[in-house]
């Protein structure tokens, strides 16, 4: 798919991909989603974050969705 095309050229390398599209990240190819109407919400995937070497501090951990 269109979006493991984009975890493919960024894994290893320590580049966070954020993007306003939900089914990227639960689909592996972007790390964060964020959307700010009509609230606030930001979800992570633990799973694709570890594979592009990126790492979260545990007090933004606590105020975000992991999947």
């Amino acid at each position: 798919s269109q979006f493991k095309k984009i975890s493919s050229l960024t894994n290893g390398k320590g580049i966070l991909t954020v993007g306003t599209d939900k089914g990227c990240v639960t689909e592996g190819g972007c790390i964060m989603f964020v959307q700010s109407e009509p609230s606030v919400e930001i979800v992570v995937n633990i799973t694709s974050a570890s594979e592009s070497a990126v790492k979260f501090k545990s007090a933004f951990r606590m105020m975000i969705d992991e999947i």
